[in-house]
């Protein structure tokens, strides 16, 4: 054991130890330390964060994806398990289903620190990072890790979706921590655009019409019942979400409703999320008898959509998907967009890298953007 390793580890057992047993060491440098400039987090937090940052390591949902939105992607030193697990799992058949491992492939290789929570904090020390990211939402969680860690630790909000402020306020704050406020801006700017595009062609929808989203991949699963009262791509679209906003307990979470109820709205268009499109065709077929009474499945007015969620949003593919539901619903008013151009568009304006429509729509394991062919 070289002697460089040797005093990490005892390093570790310091801190680990000093944290167990109600030590004071922690992570609050002197305001006038050399090197370090305060930071407010979107969860609030005044953090101290180094200029130079050189070593990264994103845990939870949504961390490692943000940072991929950034130049500073390829200095991500470590993930969290959850990544390896994607990466292993029926083959690693959903690792793709987050677009940025697609942007970046080689993010498969790196190396795992454990659990994003409880955190293994002996592999994130022995790792060396500048700066920790962190989706947990509880703020004295990300204080104490950080206090162990002995590492500044940046809170990530997971949850926010692009017709909130805090959305745009995150990309801010995360390029000051990495040093990149033109590409926040640049990302922001592009975003900006691209909803008031969408505000614009929605407000010349004149007729009014119905649709359901059904295959909310959340936690784990999602068939034909797994919907959402908050669905973007109809709220950017001038489209008339069937299901109810803000239910009991779930906020604008995907949450699980039932045939009857689907019966009941008779939707005129129904859109799936891809990763799910064989569980819905499933639920379909056993329930078609009943279902083919809904407008949506008699008209054959059933597609499906890129992949929404997968270790948090695809906020990326989100966008995508509006253009795609305002191309179908109201191709009037589309009429000059070419979807597959347009994701190209997107994932550019994302990933800074040329990603082909094909491509991602093959590797995330679905059919992409297209009518559901269940009656063929």
């Amino acid at each position: 054991m070289t002697q460089r390793k040797m005093m990490v580890i005892a390093t570790i057992t310091i801190l680990l130890t000093m944290s167990v047993t109600g030590g004071c060491i922690f992570f609050k440098p002197d305001k006038d330390s050399d090197g370090l400039f305060p930071v407010t987090d979107i969860r609030g937090r005044e953090v101290y964060v180094p200029k130079n940052i050189n070593g990264i390591i994103p845990l939870g949902a949504c961390s490692l994806r943000i940072v991929s939105y950034f130049d500073s992607i390829d200095k991500v030193i470590a993930v969290d398990m959850q990544e390896k697990t994607d990466s292993a799992m029926f083959g690693g058949a959903y690792f793709e289903s987050s677009t940025y491992r697609i942007a970046y492939p080689t993010l498969r290789d790196l190396p795992s620190v454990g659990s994003p929570l409880p955190i293994n904090a002996e592999e994130i020390i022995l790792k060396n990072p500048d700066i920790v990211f962190s989706s947990n939402t509880n703020t004295v969680e990300l204080d104490n890790m950080q206090k162990t860690l002995g590492i500044p630790v940046i809170g990530i909000n997971a949850d926010l979706e692009m017709d909130d402020p805090d959305f745009n306020r995150q990309l801010a704050i995360v390029g000051k921590v990495l040093g990149e406020e033109s590409r926040a801006n640049e990302l922001i700017n592009g975003l900006d655009e691209i909803l008031d595009d969408l505000d614009v062609r929605s407000a010349a929808v004149t007729e009014e019409k119905t649709a359901y989203v059904a295959g909310m991949f959340f936690y784990g699963g999602g068939g034909l019942y797994k919907t959402s009262g908050d669905y973007l791509p109809f709220t950017y679209t001038g489209v008339d979400n069937v299901m109810p906003s803000g239910v009991s307990g779930v906020g604008k979470q995907p949450y699980d409703t039932d045939i009857e109820n689907l019966i009941l709205k008779n939707p005129q268009y129904i859109f799936i999320d891809s990763i799910t499109e064989g569980d819905c065709k499933n639920d379909y077929q056993k329930d078609k008898e009943l279902l083919d009474d809904v407008q949506a499945f008699s008209d054959n007015n059933v597609y499906t959509t890129l992949v929404y969620k997968n270790y948090g949003t695809n906020w990326e593919n989100q966008v995508v998907n509006m253009y795609y539901v305002g191309s179908v619903v109201h191709p009037d008013i589309y009429d000059d967009i070419n979807i597959k151009q347009k994701a190209e568009e997107i994932w550019k304006l994302f990933f800074q890298v040329d990603l082909n429509y094909e491509d991602v729509a093959n590797l995330q394991n679905g059919p992409g953007l297209q009518q559901a062919d269940w009656w063929a």
